[in-house]
């Protein structure tokens, strides 16, 4: 019964998350239009700067001439915390094979970077908390929140992710109740309308399914990488 009821609150969720401008009292940057890839964080604790790496005084520590790294943008330094005890440098990389990621340098030391995650969207409340979105290295664009604690960044644990796809299937896919994929749910033939609800943390390429009936079972792949089971599920990046 469980099971059943998380995905009742996800599909309301889903239809607040679409229309909502999240943390509004923040301030947005744009880094690029063709894949939605922005900033958005806090003007009175932030320094924009939004220079590529190549385009900086050769005096900064972050500076690159090279053809590959002098690419990536040097978007701002910022505080994560209220108290401020550290600023970090935040850069966007578009990553040697389109895997874009944020990295974090503290700008007191900015020699290595302490955090790296890939993701599009960045949202920097400068309350001890971030968040990171976008469909990248994994099936389906991810929602992820970050704690800073002790000048060391660490993920919050969810017991799922959100996925909140509504598309079709390309294939005939069968839902199950259970974990050990043992008790059928639902048949479901080709071209058949679904919502991808969640998607389980502690094994890939499992996902909770509602059917347009309402029904709602799982269902596991072996890998998606071709788009080859259902539409708009695919694996993006290495």
């Amino acid at each position: 019964m469980k099971k059943f009821l998380i995905p009742c609150f996800i599909l309301f969720s889903s239809l607040v998350f679409a229309q909502t401008d999240y943390f509004p009292n923040l301030k947005k940057i744009l880094v690029d239009k063709d894949m939605n890839v922005f900033v958005k964080y806090d003007p009175s604790y932030t320094t924009l700067i939004n220079k590529k790496l190549s385009a900086l005084a050769k005096t900064d520590p972050l500076y690159s001439d090279d053809e590959m790294m002098g690419e990536d943008i040097k978007l701002l330094e910022t505080c994560l915390t209220p108290n401020c005890n550290e600023r970090y440098t935040v850069v966007f990389s578009y990553g040697p094979s389109t895997d874009p990621s944020f990295l974090f340098y503290k700008t007191s030391n900015p020699d290595e970077a302490v955090f790296v995650s890939w993701g599009m969207q960045l949202y920097l409340t400068a309350n001890g908390f971030f968040y990171i979105s976008g469909h990248t290295n994994n099936t389906y664009d991810a929602r992820r929140k970050f704690k800073i604690s002790s000048d060391t960044i660490n993920e919050v644990a969810q017991p799922y992710h959100y996925v909140g796809l509504k598309t079709r299937t390309k294939q005939a896919i069968t839902l199950y109740s259970d974990d050990n994929m043992k008790n059928v749910v639902a048949q479901l033939p080709p071209k058949y309308p679904i919502e991808v609800l969640l998607a389980d943390q502690s094994e890939e390429f499992k996902y909770l399914i509602k059917t347009d009936f309402g029904l709602v079972g799982w269902v596991k792949f072996d890998m998606i990488y071709m788009d080859n089971q259902i539409e708009g599920l695919y694996f993006s990046g290495d």
